[in-house]
Formats: structure tokens, C-alpha cells, sequence
């Protein structure tokens, strides 16, 4: 009989079956690592929307997440296992995820839980023309209980410079305040203190609120620090020692009103243009300022006077002039060339305060009056940062016949 043909080579020779189970394999480790990948992929799309839901429904949904990481790390072990007893040790392992699983369920984790802590904001004026006529509003901004609430007001005795101790006294006094509630703060003299020294022009007072957390047991406090000044009717405007705003900030907070206010008042832009010291021309006064202002409001000012201090944060002081500059009668016009002025101020221990302006230790204040055609008043506190090249002017509070503008309320120190 003749040979039959020879067909193609035989496909199951011991090097092809070597070759397919070498690639069966690799397609098994990848699809081993393409779920795995899966598994950890959706577990942390999973733990990072959690943000977007409400406390219980996030707690739900990173718990799953947490799950899925354990179920990629079983799913690795479950594969990897190997051996006699295998079948065991993969029911283990899938048992020890079940109940990892179920602990964590159980067994939530303590949330990180906010210092205590208080926020104080200025209420209703109860007399503009008393420098304590100022009310302020406590409230409980932390997640605890807090008792026995009691304040205190220091300030520069312009005259000995020295801190003074105010009062303690609060209206509405309660035993404890709950998280979110809010109590009134006014203060009043204590007995023994009726002759306590008058506020200047402008004056910087630390309101310090103790408290105690119902958990620490322990008293604690914050330092608020306000400027107050006094505008030409007699009538004290208190403002948060704050961060300020620039003066771009200040109008489009202005444009933002109902009546945008920038277009029915006028509105003075202060800035220093150069420190210098001129000692050696000027022994008495050394320490000179060179300032400018413009009017970018959308009304006329007229008489405008401007007040330079000096003070020292650490220290809580402040060096007043009495040489302060004069009032400027004449109109200053919307959207014409601003004033420049020099002006040369005494300094006791030169060049004390030309280096520490510079060195940015102490800081210039400024109080800006005026008045438009109807003889509103306005008044601009103002404090100056130094940087490495020039002076930066932030607004601290901007008092007008329509309201007060402030920037936002810093938190107590």
C-alpha cells in the first residue's frame, strides 16, 4: 500500500505544548493584575467622590472603598496560593476579609474633632459716641461645650503707655454655651476703675475671651484685636485688626452693593511712597514719610486729613505723633492727579523706627477723615505692609453715611 501523504507538522509536539503553556501563563498573570487593577481602581474612585455626600452616606461609601482595597489584596493571595491545602488556605483567606469587612463596619473611627475655639463679631453700636458703646457677639465655633465665659479689654494708656485692664462685665451672661450658639458681649467699668484714660483719635484694644471646654476641664483663650478711631462728629468706629484688602478689593466690594457705592461717594487710595531717615539733616525729627493720596470714587472730597502711627505688634504699642499733618480744604476731584506730601516726625531713639519700618518689626497705621459737598463724613483705617521692594495698603475698614465695609473677620489668636 502506498505512504499516505504527510500532513502538516503535528501541532502537539512537546515544544509547542512548552510554547502554549508559557503563554497561557502570561495571559493568566495579566488577567490576574487587570483585575486586581480594577478592583483597586474603582475602590479609590469609590474614596475620593465620598467627599461629595453627607457624613453618614460618605462614611458608607469609603467604608465599601476600604473593602474593595482589602478584596484586591485577597484576590492576590487567593491566586498566589498554592500547595497541598490550598483549597484551606483560600477560604481563610476570603474569611479574614469578611470579617476585617464587618470590624471596620462596626468599629468607626474617631473623627478628628475641632479645637475649641470662639468667634467674636462686632454687634449694634449701642453709643457711637462712647468708646465702649460697642457691643460684640460671642459665638461657639467648636464641636464642645464651653462654660465660664468671661472677657477682657486691654489697651495703651496714651498717656503712661502702659496696658490697661478694662472691665469683665457681659450682658446676657450664661452658665454654658453649646456649639453654634452665640451670646452678647458688652463691657462696662468694673468697680474702682471709673477713671480710666480716655481713647485718642485711634487707639488699639485686645479683646481677650476666656472660656473652658467642658472636655479639657481646663481654661483656655483667644486674642482678638480691633482698631478703634474717632472720626470729626465725635462717633467711634471699632474695626478688626485684620489682614485688610487692597484698594481694587475695597471697590469691587462696593460695586457689589444694590446702589453701587463707589459711583455715589468718593473713595481716597492711600499710599506710602518712601521712608527715609534724615538724621543728619533733621535731628529732631528724623523719620520722614513720603506719602500720596487720589480720590477713585465717583464724588469730590473735600477736607481731607491723614494720620500716621507706629506699632509694634509684639508689644502691643504704638508711637503717636503730635505733628500731624493739616487738613486739606480744597476739593479733590474724582479721576485727577492725586497729592503728595512730606512730612518729618520725631523719633526718641533714631534710627529706631526708620529700621524697624523697613525690617518690617514695626508697622505703619493710617486713619484717612473726609468729608464730600454734603458734609459726610467718611473715614479709612488703613495699615501698611512692607515687602522687599515697596509699601502695600490694605484697607481695614471703610466707614461711610451708607454702612461700614470690612474685610473678612480674622480668627482670634
Amino acid at each position: 500500500m502506498a505512504d499516505l501523504p504527510q500532513g502538516k507538522e503535528n501541532q502537539d509536539t512537546p515544544s509547542n505544548r512548552a510554547k502554549h503553556n508559557k503563554n497561557k501563563r502570561y495571559w493568566k498573570a495579566a488577567r490576574i493584575i487587570a483585575v486586581f487593577g480594577i478592583i483597586e481602581g474603582i475602590s479609590l474612585v469609590l474614596w475620593c467622590k465620598s467627599e461629595d455626600f453627607l457624613p453618614y452616606p460618605a462614611y458608607l461609601i469609603r467604608w465599601i472603598a476600604d473593602c474593595g482595597f482589602l478584596a484586591g489584596c485577597a484576590f492576590l493571595a487567593h491566586k498566589l496560593t498554592g500547595g497541598k491545602y490550598r483549597h484551606y488556605f483560600k477560604a481563610s483567606i476570603w474569611a479574614v476579609w469578611a470579617m476585617l469587612c464587618i470590624v471596620m463596619f462596626i468599629a468607626k473611627s474617631n473623627p478628628v474633632q475641632q479645637p475649641p475655639c470662639v468667634s467674636l463679631d462686632l454687634g449694634p453700636s449701642i453709643d457711637s459716641k462712647d468708646p465702649w458703646g460697642q457691643s460684640f457677639v460671642i459665638c461657639n465655633k467648636g464641636e464642645d461645650t464651653i462654660s465660664d465665659i468671661w472677657a477682657e479689654a486691654y489697651w495703651n494708656d496714651p498717656n503712661v503707655g502702659k496696658q490697661m485692664l478694662f472691665s469683665r462685665t457681659a450682658t446676657n451672661p450664661v452658665e454654658y454655651l453649646a456649639p453654634t450658639i452665640k451670646q452678647g458681649l458688652h463691657f462696662a467699668s468694673l468697680d474702682g476703675n471709673a477713671n480710666l484714660p480716655p481713647f485718642g483719635f485711634r487707639e488699639w484694644v485686645n479683646v481677650l475671651i476666656h472660656f473652658t471646654p467642658a472636655l479639657w476641664r481646663q481654661e483656655t483663650n483667644q486674642i482678638f484685636q480691633f482698631c478703634v478711631s474717632k472720626d470729626s462728629s465725635g462717633n467711634y468706629v471699632w474695626a478688626y485688626d485684620g489682614e485688610g484688602e487692597d484698594i481694587q478689593s475695597l471697590a469691587k466690594q462696593m460695586d457689589g452693593q444694590v446702589t453701587k457705592l463707589a459711583d455715589v461717594m468718593p473713595l481716597i487710595a492711600i499710599g506710602i511712597a518712601s521712608v527715609s531717615n534724615i538724621w543728619s539733616t533733621q535731628p529732631e525729627h528724623p523719620f520722614q514719610l513720603e506719602y500720596a493720596w487720589a480720590n477713585l470714587g465717583g464724588r469730590p472730597a473735600q477736607y481731607v486729613y491723614i494720620e500716621w502711627d507706629v506699632y509694634n505688634r509684639q508689644t502691643g504699642e504704638f508711637t503717636a505723633w503730635t505733628n500731624w499733618g493739616a487738613v486739606v480744604p480744597e476739593p479733590l476731584w474724582p479721576n485727577t492727579p492725586g497729592l503728595i506730601e512730606d512730612r518729618a516726625y520725631h523719633d526718641p531713639h533714631p534710627p529706631e523706627l526708620y529700621n524697624g519700618v523697613m525690617s518690617g518689626r514695626l508697622q505703619l497705621f493710617g486713619v484717612c477723615l473726609y468729608n464730600d459737598f454734603e458734609m459726610k463724613d467718611y473715614m479709612e483705617q488703613v495699615k501698611i505692609d512692607k515687602t522687599e521692594t515697596n509699601f502695600i495698603t490694605r484697607y481695614l475698614v471703610f466707614h461711610t453715611p451708607l454702612g461700614d465695609l470690612y474685610p473678612p473677620q480674622p480668627h482670634g489668636k
